[in-house]
């Protein structure tokens, strides 16, 4: 069975203990880490659906780890802290966060809430899986989010991770483009197309090599996005 997983950093070490066991109890996979030079050290090896953050801590910030998780992709994340100026709110939300908690807080109100981002966002929740081999010239690493080609190594984009990942799973099957943009972004607006192919675009330029013929994810225009059959490889 797979779980969402959920990274909590507060350095209350009593209430990160509590909310692991509260959280793990209602079926969620935790890891916890007590400030954040921990939490980016998790970050390096997992990609958490969701990360819920304390923002004042010793060292850095909540503001300025939310900053550190973003360079690595959209991870949706959720304030949960004592401070309750409107201001600090505002520039949470507006800047890094889906949604913004002030302590001292309902154990099942935040539940409801990382449920609706979850769903929102349509966190993925199978990335944490070994090495899978394509063929001589790619292999691909979702618990590291990593691409191996014989010549390097290339870190993906969370979002680019999630991509890759439907797109293998359904290899050899076209997926639509509506169904990529709900999976991965968890709408379809009109802006839902135009960043798929911004995201297939860097994507291409990671695994495949040569990007302008690509020979691992195929486009069926107007329709959706191809994986090559993996047996064919």
């Amino acid at each position: 069975m797979d779980y969402d997983t959920l990274l909590l950093v507060d350095d209350n070490v009593d209430l990160l203990r509590l909310l692991k066991h509260r959280f793990e109890h209602d079926g969620y996979q935790v890891m916890a880490a007590e400030d954040a030079r921990q939490a980016l050290l998790i970050l390096e090896r997992n990609i958490p659906d969701l990360a819920i953050l304390d923002l004042v801590m010793p060292g850095m910030d909540g503001f300025e780890l939310a900053a550190e998780i973003k360079k690595r992709g959209d991870m949706p994340i959720i304030f949960l802290t004592a401070v309750g100026e409107v201001k600090t709110r505002v520039e949470g939300i507006r800047g890094y966060a889906e949604d913004y908690i002030v302590k001292p807080f309902d154990y099942q109100e935040l539940l409801a809430r990382v449920q609706r981002v979850l769903c929102r966002t349509a966190g993925l929740r199978s990335l944490r899986e070994a090495l899978v081999v394509i063929d001589d010239g790619l292999s691909l690493d979702f618990g590291r989010a990593e691409a191996h080609t014989p010549e390097r190594v290339v870190k993906l984009s969370i979002t680019e991770a999630k991509l890759l990942y439907h797109l293998v799973r359904h290899a050899g099957q076209t997926v639509p483009l509506s169904t990529l943009v709900s999976r991965i972004w968890g709408y379809a607006g009109e802006t839902g197309p135009e960043a798929l192919r911004v995201a297939i675009y860097r994507l291409r330029r990671k695994v495949e090599p040569e990007p302008a013929k690509p020979r691992y994810i195929l486009t069926d225009r107007e329709v959706g996005y191809r994986f090559v059959a993996i047996d064919d490889q």
